[in-house]
């Protein structure tokens, strides 16, 4: 399930609000940071995203820029593969990932297992 929260924007930055999904297994918390423009992502499509991944302590795991993908098809972790469709060209979207959203109880190189994870991705492209 995916829960579409809107921060508060201001003249000097975005606040995202306070969001508790301990009790919710299944939810990927998405913040909309910043809207994009033109054609929306949608599954199938191929798409290019800047990603940084953080730990609930904000110590950043994996980061990257200029990834590229088939949206849907399996090829990244759930938790991206749910925040990128309706993404515009430009927007950027914050997610708060639950375990079973990503690497759950494998974890994967500097990512812990079982750990709650915030997934910033930017949208570059569709193709």
């Amino acid at each position: 399930m995916v829960v579409q929260v809107l921060g508060l924007c201001v003249a000097g930055g975005c606040q995202r609000p306070e969001i508790d999904i301990a009790s919710h297994d299944d939810w990927v918390v998405v913040i909309e940071d910043k809207p994009g423009y033109g054609r929306l992502a949608e599954v199938g499509d191929l798409v290019r995203i800047n990603y940084r991944v953080t730990k609930s302590d904000g110590t950043v795991v994996m980061q990257g820029g200029r990834y590229e993908f088939q949206l849907g098809a399996g090829a990244v972790v759930p938790c991206v593969d749910e925040i990128v469709p309706g993404m515009k060209i430009g927007g950027r979207r914050v997610a708060e990932c639950r375990p079973n959203t990503h690497w759950g109880d494998r974890g994967y190189g500097p990512v812990p297992k079982d750990s709650m994870l915030t997934f910033a991705v930017e949208l570059l492209n569709v193709d």
